[in-house]
Protein backbone atom coordinates (compact mmCIF):
# COMPACT_ATOMS: atom_id res chain seq x y z
CA UNK A 1 0.00 0.00 0.00
CA UNK A 2 1.63 3.25 -0.97
CA UNK A 3 1.62 6.17 1.10
CA UNK A 4 1.25 9.95 0.35
CA UNK A 5 3.99 12.41 2.15
CA UNK A 6 3.06 16.16 1.60
CA UNK A 7 5.83 18.77 1.40
CA UNK A 8 6.27 22.41 1.77
CA UNK A 9 7.72 24.67 -0.14
CA UNK A 10 10.16 25.56 2.50
CA UNK A 11 11.21 21.79 2.45
CA UNK A 12 11.55 21.36 -1.35
CA UNK A 13 15.53 21.29 -2.05
CA UNK A 14 17.11 23.74 -4.59
CA UNK A 15 17.73 22.74 -7.70
CA UNK A 16 20.89 20.59 -8.03
CA UNK A 17 24.27 22.66 -9.38
CA UNK A 18 25.91 21.47 -11.91
CA UNK A 19 28.42 19.41 -10.76
CA UNK A 20 27.56 18.54 -7.64
CA UNK A 21 25.35 15.47 -6.39
CA UNK A 22 21.29 15.74 -6.10
CA UNK A 23 20.26 16.40 -2.63
CA UNK A 24 18.18 13.37 -1.53
CA UNK A 25 14.99 13.11 0.63
CA UNK A 26 14.77 10.54 3.28
CA UNK A 27 11.26 8.83 3.30
CA UNK A 28 10.03 8.36 7.03
CA UNK A 29 11.29 4.47 6.72
CA UNK A 30 14.56 5.52 6.30
CA UNK A 31 14.57 8.04 8.20
CA UNK A 32 13.72 5.68 11.15
CA UNK A 33 16.55 3.53 9.81
CA UNK A 34 18.78 6.16 10.17
CA UNK A 35 17.78 7.39 13.22
CA UNK A 36 16.87 4.03 14.85
CA UNK A 37 13.27 5.00 15.96
CA UNK A 38 9.97 3.96 15.14
CA UNK A 39 8.65 5.41 11.63
CA UNK A 40 5.62 7.28 13.19
CA UNK A 41 8.30 9.27 14.98
CA UNK A 42 10.10 10.10 11.76
CA UNK A 43 7.35 10.74 10.13
CA UNK A 44 6.50 13.65 13.10
CA UNK A 45 9.99 15.00 12.48
CA UNK A 46 9.91 14.89 9.17
CA UNK A 47 6.11 17.06 9.12
CA UNK A 48 7.30 19.34 11.27
CA UNK A 49 6.64 22.77 10.24
CA UNK A 50 9.66 25.81 9.70
CA UNK A 51 7.70 27.69 11.33
CA UNK A 52 8.14 25.56 14.87
CA UNK A 53 11.56 25.67 14.74
CA UNK A 54 13.49 28.11 16.37
CA UNK A 55 16.24 30.08 14.46
CA UNK A 56 19.88 29.33 14.41
CA UNK A 57 22.24 31.25 16.17
CA UNK A 58 25.95 30.77 14.73
CA UNK A 59 28.32 29.55 17.88
CA UNK A 60 31.38 32.18 17.79
CA UNK A 61 34.45 30.36 19.43
CA UNK A 62 35.94 32.71 22.40
CA UNK A 63 39.43 33.96 20.81
CA UNK A 64 40.70 35.67 23.24
CA UNK A 65 43.74 34.65 24.75
CA UNK A 66 46.43 36.95 27.42
CA UNK A 67 48.69 37.38 24.79
CA UNK A 68 46.51 39.16 22.00
CA UNK A 69 44.42 41.77 23.93
CA UNK A 70 45.50 45.46 22.23
CA UNK A 71 44.60 47.66 24.39
CA UNK A 72 44.05 45.67 27.80
CA UNK A 73 47.68 48.08 29.44
CA UNK A 74 45.75 51.26 29.10
CA UNK A 75 46.91 54.40 27.92
CA UNK A 76 47.34 58.00 29.52
CA UNK A 77 45.48 60.97 27.81
CA UNK A 78 46.12 64.33 28.70
CA UNK A 79 42.95 67.05 28.02
CA UNK A 80 43.97 70.45 29.25
CA UNK A 81 46.07 70.05 32.49
CA UNK A 82 44.34 66.65 33.82
CA UNK A 83 45.60 63.23 32.73
CA UNK A 84 42.73 60.01 32.07
CA UNK A 85 43.69 56.49 32.02
CA UNK A 86 41.99 54.42 29.52
CA UNK A 87 41.55 51.18 29.51
CA UNK A 88 39.62 47.85 28.77
CA UNK A 89 37.58 45.55 31.06
CA UNK A 90 36.62 42.39 30.39
CA UNK A 91 32.33 41.84 30.71
CA UNK A 92 31.46 38.86 32.45
CA UNK A 93 29.33 36.08 30.14
CA UNK A 94 30.10 38.35 26.92
CA UNK A 95 33.71 38.18 24.36
CA UNK A 96 33.14 42.15 24.48
CA UNK A 97 35.11 44.26 26.31
CA UNK A 98 34.16 47.07 28.32
CA UNK A 99 36.10 51.03 27.43
CA UNK A 100 36.54 52.81 30.91
CA UNK A 101 38.07 56.23 32.10
CA UNK A 102 39.58 57.02 35.23
CA UNK A 103 40.66 60.55 35.84
CA UNK A 104 44.34 60.68 37.55
CA UNK A 105 45.01 62.92 40.10
CA UNK A 106 48.65 63.68 39.31
CA UNK A 107 49.96 66.42 37.67
CA UNK A 108 52.99 64.92 35.83
CA UNK A 109 53.06 62.22 33.43
CA UNK A 110 55.70 60.19 35.25
CA UNK A 111 53.15 60.35 38.51
CA UNK A 112 50.08 60.03 36.19
CA UNK A 113 52.28 56.26 35.11
CA UNK A 114 52.64 55.58 38.39
CA UNK A 115 49.00 56.29 39.37
CA UNK A 116 47.94 54.36 36.58
CA UNK A 117 49.82 51.36 37.17
CA UNK A 118 48.26 50.89 40.60
CA UNK A 119 45.07 51.25 38.91
CA UNK A 120 45.60 48.52 36.81
CA UNK A 121 47.03 46.23 39.37
CA UNK A 122 43.92 46.84 41.65
CA UNK A 123 41.41 46.36 39.15
CA UNK A 124 43.59 42.87 37.61
CA UNK A 125 42.40 43.41 34.15
CA UNK A 126 45.73 42.16 32.94
CA UNK A 127 45.39 38.91 34.48
CA UNK A 128 44.21 34.88 33.17
CA UNK A 129 41.85 34.90 36.38
CA UNK A 130 40.41 38.23 35.05
CA UNK A 131 39.89 37.19 31.73
CA UNK A 132 38.76 33.24 32.56
CA UNK A 133 36.20 35.18 34.84
CA UNK A 134 34.52 36.76 31.92
CA UNK A 135 34.12 33.48 30.11
CA UNK A 136 31.31 31.80 32.03
CA UNK A 137 27.97 33.67 33.62
CA UNK A 138 27.46 35.95 35.41
CA UNK A 139 26.65 34.36 39.16
CA UNK A 140 25.32 37.22 41.74
CA UNK A 141 25.08 37.02 45.44
CA UNK A 142 21.23 36.50 45.03
CA UNK A 143 21.38 33.38 42.85
CA UNK A 144 25.02 32.32 45.46
CA UNK A 145 22.60 32.94 48.46
CA UNK A 146 19.50 31.00 47.01
CA UNK A 147 21.57 27.74 46.89
CA UNK A 148 23.24 28.23 50.32
CA UNK A 149 19.59 28.28 51.62
CA UNK A 150 18.45 25.14 49.80
CA UNK A 151 21.63 22.76 50.25
CA UNK A 152 23.30 24.16 53.29
CA UNK A 153 21.31 26.33 55.91
CA UNK A 154 17.60 24.33 55.32
CA UNK A 155 19.66 20.94 54.98
CA UNK A 156 22.39 21.26 57.62
CA UNK A 157 20.69 24.20 59.56
CA UNK A 158 19.49 23.84 63.56
CA UNK A 159 15.77 24.63 63.90
CA UNK A 160 16.27 28.07 64.93
CA UNK A 161 19.14 29.15 62.65
CA UNK A 162 17.33 28.31 59.77
CA UNK A 163 14.48 31.02 60.35
CA UNK A 164 16.82 33.51 61.88
CA UNK A 165 19.34 33.50 59.52
CA UNK A 166 16.82 33.15 56.51
CA UNK A 167 14.81 36.18 57.46
CA UNK A 168 17.96 38.59 58.33
CA UNK A 169 19.47 37.72 54.87
CA UNK A 170 15.96 38.88 53.20
CA UNK A 171 15.55 41.49 55.26
CA UNK A 172 19.23 42.99 55.60
CA UNK A 173 21.27 41.75 52.85
CA UNK A 174 19.69 40.51 49.54
CA UNK A 175 18.04 43.95 49.02
CA UNK A 176 21.82 45.65 49.01
CA UNK A 177 24.14 42.79 47.21
CA UNK A 178 21.27 40.35 45.50
CA UNK A 179 22.10 41.51 41.77
CA UNK A 180 26.11 42.26 42.99
CA UNK A 181 28.41 39.55 41.06
CA UNK A 182 30.07 37.40 43.38
CA UNK A 183 33.14 38.09 42.80
CA UNK A 184 32.80 41.39 43.31
CA UNK A 185 31.80 41.25 47.17
CA UNK A 186 35.50 42.95 48.03
CA UNK A 187 36.40 45.47 51.05
CA UNK A 188 34.54 47.88 49.24
CA UNK A 189 31.46 45.77 49.12
CA UNK A 190 31.28 45.11 52.40
CA UNK A 191 32.41 48.68 53.68
CA UNK A 192 29.04 50.05 51.28
CA UNK A 193 27.13 47.44 53.48
CA UNK A 194 28.54 48.06 56.54
CA UNK A 195 27.06 51.23 55.81
CA UNK A 196 24.01 50.70 54.77
CA UNK A 197 23.46 48.57 58.45
CA UNK A 198 24.56 51.64 60.05
CA UNK A 199 21.91 53.84 58.53
CA UNK A 200 19.86 51.42 59.88
CA UNK A 201 20.53 51.91 63.53
CA UNK A 202 21.70 48.24 63.92
CA UNK A 203 23.95 47.01 66.50
CA UNK A 204 27.24 45.88 66.43
CA UNK A 205 26.41 42.25 67.34
CA UNK A 206 23.85 42.36 64.67
CA UNK A 207 25.54 43.74 61.97
CA UNK A 208 28.42 41.26 62.77
CA UNK A 209 26.09 38.54 62.77
CA UNK A 210 24.92 39.83 59.04
CA UNK A 211 28.63 39.80 57.82
CA UNK A 212 29.11 36.21 59.13
CA UNK A 213 25.96 35.48 57.07
CA UNK A 214 27.71 36.83 53.61
CA UNK A 215 30.92 34.96 54.16
CA UNK A 216 29.22 31.77 54.59
CA UNK A 217 27.66 32.46 51.38
CA UNK A 218 30.39 33.23 49.66
CA UNK A 219 32.54 30.36 50.98
CA UNK A 220 29.85 27.84 50.23
CA UNK A 221 30.13 28.85 46.39
CA UNK A 222 33.66 28.87 46.39
CA UNK A 223 33.47 25.43 47.30
CA UNK A 224 31.01 24.40 45.11
CA UNK A 225 32.92 26.13 42.58
CA UNK A 226 36.60 23.95 43.59
CA UNK A 227 34.30 20.85 43.38
CA UNK A 228 33.69 21.54 39.69
CA UNK A 229 37.01 21.97 38.91
CA UNK A 230 38.73 25.53 38.17
CA UNK A 231 37.23 28.25 39.92
CA UNK A 232 38.34 32.36 39.69
CA UNK A 233 37.28 33.13 42.80
CA UNK A 234 39.64 34.67 45.47
CA UNK A 235 39.50 32.95 48.95
CA UNK A 236 37.71 35.13 51.63
CA UNK A 237 40.31 37.57 53.35
CA UNK A 238 37.99 40.11 54.71
CA UNK A 239 38.19 40.65 58.21
CA UNK A 240 35.44 42.02 60.27
CA UNK A 241 38.05 44.01 62.54
CA UNK A 242 39.12 45.57 59.23
CA UNK A 243 34.88 47.17 58.72
CA UNK A 244 33.86 47.42 61.74
CA UNK A 245 32.23 50.28 62.60
CA UNK A 246 33.52 52.68 65.74
CA UNK A 247 31.00 51.31 68.59
CA UNK A 248 29.08 53.98 69.96
CA UNK A 249 28.86 54.88 73.74
CA UNK A 250 26.35 53.58 75.04
CA UNK A 251 24.73 53.27 79.08
CA UNK A 252 24.28 50.60 80.99
CA UNK A 253 21.73 48.68 79.90
CA UNK A 254 18.73 48.94 82.72
CA UNK A 255 18.55 45.95 85.22
CA UNK A 256 16.07 45.14 88.00
CA UNK A 257 17.64 46.05 91.91
CA UNK A 258 17.28 43.35 94.10
CA UNK A 259 14.64 45.00 95.50
CA UNK A 260 12.43 45.11 92.66
CA UNK A 261 13.72 41.25 91.81
CA UNK A 262 12.20 40.58 95.27
CA UNK A 263 8.73 42.40 94.00
CA UNK A 264 8.19 40.85 91.04
CA UNK A 265 9.08 37.15 93.12
CA UNK A 266 6.46 37.92 95.60
CA UNK A 267 3.93 38.73 93.28
CA UNK A 268 4.16 35.47 91.63
CA UNK A 269 1.43 33.15 91.80
CA UNK A 270 2.21 29.34 91.84
CA UNK A 271 4.64 27.89 89.48
CA UNK A 272 5.33 31.01 88.32
CA UNK A 273 7.00 32.60 91.77
CA UNK A 274 9.47 29.39 91.55
CA UNK A 275 10.44 30.50 87.73
CA UNK A 276 10.70 34.05 88.37
CA UNK A 277 12.96 33.39 91.59
CA UNK A 278 15.23 30.50 89.48
CA UNK A 279 15.36 33.36 86.65
CA UNK A 280 16.14 36.12 89.06
CA UNK A 281 18.87 34.10 91.08
CA UNK A 282 20.46 31.68 88.45
CA UNK A 283 20.57 34.11 85.23
CA UNK A 284 19.15 31.52 83.22
CA UNK A 285 17.99 32.13 79.32
CA UNK A 286 13.99 31.84 78.73
CA UNK A 287 14.67 28.13 76.72
CA UNK A 288 16.72 27.15 79.32
CA UNK A 289 14.30 27.53 82.09
CA UNK A 290 11.40 26.42 80.46
CA UNK A 291 13.76 23.34 79.55
CA UNK A 292 14.45 22.36 83.60
CA UNK A 293 12.78 19.62 85.17
CA UNK A 294 12.68 17.84 88.59
CA UNK A 295 15.75 15.96 88.19
CA UNK A 296 17.93 18.52 87.18
CA UNK A 297 17.66 20.18 90.50
CA UNK A 298 19.68 18.98 93.59
CA UNK A 299 17.81 20.46 96.61
CA UNK A 300 20.12 18.67 98.78
CA UNK A 301 23.34 20.74 97.06
CA UNK A 302 21.72 23.84 96.34
CA UNK A 303 22.72 23.32 92.77
CA UNK A 304 20.85 23.44 89.31
CA UNK A 305 21.50 21.88 86.12
CA UNK A 306 21.17 23.42 82.95
CA UNK A 307 20.98 20.21 80.22
CA UNK A 308 18.61 21.10 77.55
CA UNK A 309 16.92 24.34 76.31
CA UNK A 310 13.61 25.11 74.08
CA UNK A 311 13.65 26.86 70.93
CA UNK A 312 10.44 27.97 69.67
CA UNK A 313 8.84 24.70 71.13
CA UNK A 314 11.78 22.27 69.97
CA UNK A 315 14.10 20.92 72.97
CA UNK A 316 17.96 20.46 72.36
CA UNK A 317 20.81 19.99 74.76
CA UNK A 318 23.45 22.05 75.32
Amino acid sequence: MERLYTVSKEHIPDPPVRGRAPIEIDTPQQHAKRLQVKPSFAYGLLATQPDSLSPAVPVQRDRRAMSRRPGQSGRIEKRGGSFSLLFYRDVPGSTKRQRVRRTLQATTMVAAKQEAQRILDAEEVNTAAHLEASRGPVVTFGVAAELWKSQQLHANGKHSSKRTMGCELNKHVLPLLKDTPIQDITYPAIRGLVRAWKEEELGNKSMRNLFGIVRAVYNFYLDETLQHGKTTMLPWLIKWSKVEPAADVEADAPCFTPEQMAAIVEMGRGQYRSLFAVAAGGGLRAGELFALRVEDVNFKDGVITVRRSIVEGYGRYT
